[in-house]
């Protein structure tokens, strides 16, 4: 197998080849800043050495570079090929590197020079920008590679249910985006609901009331998947786990129309409505007659003669209550 250096400009591709040729050849990387790194992690004298050159913001020296590298080239794993990245990167080191391949006993192998025209790497590197949620590159001088809008072309799946991963606190949508990114990029539909509410509040500066959106609840992604992806979910690094039913390892999935009317209540526009703990009392069910949430039906939590406080919950995770007046409710049933 034939030893590669590859030569180009920043933006040229070198990094999306070396990541092909990797994968199909079985190549070993090898980078001088990689195995710098490495030798520090080791802790003995040359990475005490290194690691004192580089906390006092100094360059670690040639002699030092050249050292490390003719150890991982003696390295048995190097036997079927090897890509060198960032070296040499003059003449001086390429003359360093001949005298390296000499006392190793390894030959040069192949040089490839990647020559792109100045016009295309200018575009290619002022285009270039990664997605903040889950580091994937993207160009928007290139259709084939900016991001898509979600689940477009995409059907959603008849077996599409609800159910919940409980992440870190303040990384709901960061985390929930980088969900929805990952499948759709594998051709998976993926939806997602976080509850929040508008609250209002004074600008201080302008003393004007502003509306701003807040978190109704902490941790929850409300995924709306295939039964057959929640292992793609559940597994992830950043998700803690996928709420189950008590005291079972079933994952809970949550009736479409029980979100629906958790939602009603969550996004209405007309009254306040705040987080309630589970379970919620139970009383009588009663079913709203105008407004915005006209249909909507839950179940009576207090009712001072005048007006009543209205509650609807999901299983296992929370309830929503908020207080409507008497002249809007219907009875559906007594408990």
């Amino acid at each position: 197998m034939k030893n590669l250096i590859l030569i180009a400009a920043p933006g040229a591709g070198k990094g999306t080849l070396s990541k092909d040729l990797l994968e199909k050849y079985n190549y070993v990387h090898i980078s001088t800043g990689d195995l710098l790194r490495e030798q520090v992690a080791k802790g003995d004298e040359l990475g005490k050495k290194i690691n004192e050159m580089q906390t006092a913001g100094k360059l670690v020296t040639p002699e030092i570079v050249y050292s490390v590298l003719e150890n991982k080239l003696n390295d048995p794993a190097c036997d079927n090929g090897y890509i060198l990245d960032g070296f040499p990167r003059n003449l001086e080191q390429a003359k360093e590197y001949d005298k390296i391949l000499e006392k190793s006993g390894r030959d040069l192998g192949m040089v490839i020079l990647i020559d792109i025209p100045k016009e295309m790497l200018v575009k290619r590197i002022t285009g270039r920008y990664m997605c903040k949620d889950c580091g994937a590159i993207y160009n928007i001088y290139s259709e084939e590679m900016a991001p898509k809008k979600p689940n477009e072309g995409l059907d959603k799946p008849d077996d599409a249910g609800w159910y919940v991963a409980v992440v870190r606190v303040n990384c709901e949508t960061r985390i929930a985006d980088s969900i929805r990114i990952n499948l759709n990029h594998n051709h998976v539909w993926f939806d997602y609901w976080i509850p929040k509410v508008k609250v209002a509040y004074i600008d201080k500066r302008s003393n004007k009331r502003r509306m701003k959106e807040k978190l109704f609840l902490s941790t929850f992604i409300f995924c709306n998947v295939s039964p057959r992806q929640l292992d793609n979910i559940r597994f992830r690094s950043d998700v803690y786990k996928m709420l189950t039913m008590p005291g079972q390892r079933k994952i809970y999935q949550i009736p479409d129309q029980v979100i629906a009317n958790y939602r009603y209540f969550v996004e209405n526009d007309e009254e306040p409505v705040t987080a309630a703990p589970i379970p919620l009392k139970k009383g009588i069910k009663v079913r709203v007659t105008a407004g915005s949430m006209k249909g909507v039906e839950a179940y009576v939590q207090s009712y001072n003669g005048k007006k009543a406080v209205i509650g609807s919950e999901i299983k296992y995770i929370s309830g929503a209550t908020l207080t409507i007046s008497r002249n809007l409710l219907e009875v559906v049933e007594e408990d």
